[in-house]
Parts: structure tokens; sequence; C-alpha cells
């Protein structure tokens, strides 16, 4: 387990009430394609690249890393699969099963800008069509867009 993952996850924690830490607002989860499966959404601003996407369970001790992938040189994609490659990314740790449904899990993604962005969220909890933001919003993709972009400015 990364340190940086189990003070991300401290982070998380302190600012679960949190939305004016403009990083958070370009981090999301999303239904995937598969009924059982999860899209981490991440917007960056012009120039920033995501080095490493994780999905990690915070209940254990120490923190359980379920998935992770990284990038030496960084991607610029918006929605990651969970479970499944990304261009230009390798597997740190392949996801063994589904992510549990009713499991508190927390998605980490670290950038070019960013040491880690976290979003705690459900499975279960998740919205067809929406994007759901770990402060207890959903939005339409185009809106959660809109709202990370903004912050670039």
């Amino acid at each position: 387990m990364r340190m940086s993952a189990i003070l991300a996850i401290a982070v998380a924690v302190a600012m679960s009430s949190c939305d004016r830490v403009p990083s958070r607002q370009h981090l999301g989860v999303e239904p995937g394609p598969d009924p059982r499966s999860v899209q981490v959404r991440y917007v960056g601003c012009p120039g920033e690249r995501e080095l490493a996407v994780s999905i990690v369970r915070p209940d254990q001790e120490p923190a359980l890393v379920l998935w992770e992938i990284h990038s030496r040189s960084g991607g610029s994609q918006v929605a990651f699969e969970v479970g499944r490659p990304a261009p230009g990314f390798s597997t740190g740790t392949s996801l063994a099963s589904p992510l549990p449904p009713r499991q508190h899990l927390v998605a980490l993604v670290r950038t070019t800008k960013f040491a880690d962005v976290i979003a705690g969220f459900e499975r279960n909890h998740l919205r067809e069509g929406l994007v759901y933001t770990g402060d207890n919003k959903y939005l339409t993709e185009q809106a959660f867009d809109q709202r990370a972009r903004e912050t670039c400015k």
C-alpha cells in the first residue's frame, strides 16, 4: 500500500463535506458500460495529465487497493473503466472481482497538477447517466465537465 494512498484516505475523511477544494471539482464516479462496472471520470485542466487511477477500500487496515493503473508519461482521457486497461497505462493492481455494491470505496487520481484527488462512493448509489461527485451531488456528464473546466480559469 502506497503511503500517498493512506494519506489521501485520511484527507478524504477530513474533507468529506467540503467541496471548495478546486481539485475535487474534477473527479467523479459513474456507472460503467456493464451493469456491474464503474468508471472514474476526471476532467483535468489544459496541460494536466493523469499519472495514476486507483480504487481503494479504506475500511481495512491497511487500506486495500482493489485496482490501480499508472503511467509515467501520463494520460489525458476523461473516463477510466475500473478493471480495464487504459491506453498508455500499466496495471499496478488488477481487479480480482467486481466492486462490492454496498461497500464504501474511494477513487483516487494522481495528476501532474495534484498529488491525489479523492472521491468516496458506493457502487449501489451510482445513478445511470449521472456522475457522482463524492460530495452527495449528481450531475450529467456535460454539467460535470463544465463545472470542472470552470475551475481551471
